[in-house]
This record gives C-alpha cells, structure tokens and sequence, in this order.
C-alpha cells in the first residue's frame, strides 16, 4: 500500500448485495480524489473475491459467522468465528491505519464496525432495504452517518442519517449498449420479446423450478434470457438449450454480462434484492418481482408494489399457471409496461454514489 495515500476500508460480502451499492462509491470516491487508497474485507467463500479482484482493490478475507434469530448449534460455531474476526479486524486496522470504514450491510462487517468503533475510527453504514437488517441494527451504535435508500427509513437511525437513494455500479452508466447489439452479442433474435430471468448473483432454486416447469409454455410467446446462480444448471435447462432456441441459460454472468442482458431484455423476472432493484429502477425495466419469503425482501417488493413499479408473486403460492400468466400479462400489454417503466423510473435515486461520496469527503476532511 502507498503509505501516502488516505485509506478507506470498504467491508461487505456473503453475497453480492451489500457489495454492488459500495463499487458504485468506490469508484465516485477514486475519480474524485486520487489520494485514496482502498482495502476490502470480505468473507472467505463468498462471490466478492473475484469481483473486488477483477477491479484491482486489494481483498482481505476474515473469519464471520452468521448471526442467527433462532436456536441452533450452529450459533455457537458463529460466535466463535465472530470473535476470530473482531480480532483480525483489530490487527487489520492497526496495521492499515484506514481513515473511515464503509459498509452496505453483511454479517462480515459487523466485527470490523466493532473494531472500528473500539479504535477510533468512523464509520459510514449504508442502509439498503426498506427495514433495516440484523447486521446493520447491529453496526448502527458505532456508525458516524448512515444513509439510506428509502425516505422513510430516516426514522430508523435519528439524527445519524441522510436520504441518499441506491448506489449503482459505474458500469451501468457508463456502458451504452442497444438491444440490437446486446440480442446479437447473446445470439437471441429481434422477436419475440426477451424475458431475462435471474435470482441474484447466487441464483434462486425455487425460481429455477418453476422456469423449468414452465419453459414449454414460456417460449412459445417469448425469448427466455436465464441466469440460473453457479452450480444450478439442472441437465433439463441444458437440453433445452440446444434444442430451443427461445431459451438461453447461463450459470452465472459478469457485470458485463448482466449489462448486456438487461439492455436485450424487454421484461425481467427477479428476487428483489435492492442491488437488483436498484438496477431496474436505473433502467426503467418493467418487472415481475418474486421476492425471498419471510425476508427484507418481501418489504422492499411492497414498496415497488405500492407505487406499481412492478407486478409481485407470492413464492409460496406460485405454480405454473400464475407465472405464465403474468409474464405473458406484461409480453401482451404495452402499455402496462410503459406505465411500470415510468413508475419504476422515479422510485429510487440512482445517484446515491455521489451523496455516500459527499458523506465520506466530510468525515475524512
């Protein structure tokens, strides 16, 4: 590490959730001041590594536990590994000396805001979902400023907080990309209407089952764009890859990837994680959200719901008949669409970067 440099710590991983909003800040943050240096933490088997990796931040993993809301052995073993990683956050901060530690919310950050707090150093906490998550209730003692996504959520952290929106990745931004060229580099056709289907950067196994029961039907009417998570290609999904060809299906996609699909796409189907709704409101995409059952999820898609951003099912009453009906509802009716893509527009500010980026320039200046 330059040892000129201002260091700010960004923590956050177990999946892509808490980490999409802060690459966005990461990346405002380095245009605007060169003078900064960054060190992520993450957690050891998680999908971050090879993202943080591929933009050049130097990763360092701890140890972290899930912190559980109900009995199980298992707590004891997360505890255990909770501890092991306040102390590495402790050693990493010693040896760092990081100016402000960011995080969007994850079980890892937990034992670093700790540390942090214990050290001396501030912290900046970026609170996504309409409700605020165990991690962040949990961080929200050692946080100088939190921001939010939702106005409403202001009255969760008192005078801490500012109404910022979402981050998004620079990316999505940056890189313009028409459906005609993003149709010919997926090899899909002008017609029918592209349906893209994800259940996040690890996949969603309920999604998956009901995509593969219903691809007969599906293609019939549409192209279906698939991302199926890593290691959730069943063989069925890679027969009909080759024999149809309104079906493509990947394991997993790059941000490259996914801009691509999403600029193919005329309609996306989604779990409704705020990273990815945070995306379709950016874009303006017309949406069929399933969010997780019994989750923040289930929140944030109510918020979309309310202001008819999208359409939302109900995973534990979702059969064939249901999700084929409402992705034809939106391939047939157009001007549904146009209204969801209008409504979905205006829902989140998509400029939260510059404001998480204002925060941090007045805490470390």
């Amino acid at each position: 590490m330059n040892k000129n440099k201002k260091l700010v710590f960004l923590t956050g991983g177990g999946t892509m959730g808490p980490v999409a909003p802060l690459i966005g800040v990461y990346e405002e943050l380095k245009e605007r001041d060169e003078a900064l240096d960054f060190v992520w933490i993450g957690t050891k088997n998680g999908p971050e590594r090879e993202v943080i990796n591929d933009i050049g931040i130097k990763f360092v993993a701890i140890r972290s536990g899930k912190l559980r809301r109900y009995f199980s052995l298992k707590i004891l073993f997360d505890l255990f590994n909770v501890k092991l990683g306040f102390f590495e956050s402790i050693y990493l901060i010693l040896k760092y000396r990081p100016k402000i530690i960011l995080s969007a919310g994850a079980y890892v950050s937990v034992p670093t805001a700790w540390a942090a707090w214990i050290l001396g150093v501030p912290v900046l906490i970026h609170q996504q979902d309409v409700l605020p998550g165990l991690a962040n209730r949990l961080m929200s003692f050692a946080a100088k400023k939190i921001t939010t996504t939702f106005e409403k959520s202001l009255d969760d952290y008192g005078d801490k907080a500012v109404w910022v929106g979402n981050s998004i990745r620079a990316q999505f931004i940056e890189n313009k990309i028409t459906k005609r060229e993003a149709r010919q580099k997926l090899n899909l056709s002008m017609s029918p209407d592209v349906v893209l289907i994800t259940g996040g950067g690890s996949g969603a196994q309920a999604i998956n089952k009901i995509v593969e029961e219903s691809l007969e039907c599906l293609t019939r009417f549409c192209q279906v764009l698939h991302v199926t998570g890593k290691g959730k290609m069943t063989k069925k999904m890679e027969e009909e890859r080759i024999k149809n060809p309104n079906y493509r299906v990947f394991e997993f996609l790059d941000t490259f990837g996914m801009i691509k699909s999403f600029a193919a796409s005329d309609i996306v189907v989604s779990r409704a994680g705020m990273s990815t709704l945070t995306e379709l409101s950016y874009l303006a995409k017309p949406a069929v959200l399933i969010p997780m059952p019994k989750t923040h999820q289930e929140q944030n898609a109510q918020v979309f719901l309310d202001s008819r951003a999208a359409l939302v099912l109900d995973q534990e009453k979702l059969d064939v008949d249901i999700f084929v009906k409402n992705i034809r509802k939106l391939v047939n009716n157009k001007a549904l669409r146009e209204k969801i893509s209008v409504a979905s527009r205006r829902i989140i500010k998509s400029d939260a970067h510059i404001g998480i980026a204002n925060e941090v320039f007045k805490i470390i200046k």
